[in-house]
């Protein structure tokens, strides 16, 4: 059995801190589920490689380590195999929070894969506008 879940960007920089072990244990470990995500996440971890980098626990070379594991389990989807209207109707379910996670949730509908995110605020925004498909981290 072969489980599928969109990852958000935000979760994988969870994974390089030291505090959230229980869910980067589950991430490594799983060989039931196949973890995907949006091309845009390589864009937005560049632009993020700093902070990634100030805030993880280990060296820049563990941390480069760390990523690049994190990368080897990972399944990149190109955007432009996303229906325009699941873009659209994502775009208008994010856009009053972040509209940068429109290709996540787009992903999301496209394939009826459930998000994995710990995005708090775009999660209750979702939620408030209908959209509940979240990864269950409850069997973490």
């Amino acid at each position: 059995m072969n489980n599928e879940v969109i990852i958000d960007t935000n979760l994988v920089f969870a994974f390089l801190h030291k505090n959230q072990a229980k869910s980067a244990r589950f991430f490594f470990s799983q060989q039931d589920y196949s973890f995907l995500t949006p091309n845009l996440f390589v864009y937005e971890t560049f632009l993020h490689h700093d902070m990634i980098l100030e805030k993880s626990k280990g060296t820049q070379e563990d941390t480069h380590t760390l990523f690049e594991k994190v990368v080897e389990k990972l399944y990149f989807v190109n955007e432009s195999t996303i229906s325009v209207k699941n873009f659209i109707d994502a775009y208008y379910l994010c856009k009053d929070v972040d509209d940068k996670d429109t290709p996540f949730v787009a992903l999301s509908l496209e394939l009826n894969v459930p998000l994995w995110t710990r995005d708090v605020i775009l999660k209750n925004h979702l939620i408030s506008k209908g959209f509940t498909n979240f990864f269950d981290e409850s069997i973490l």
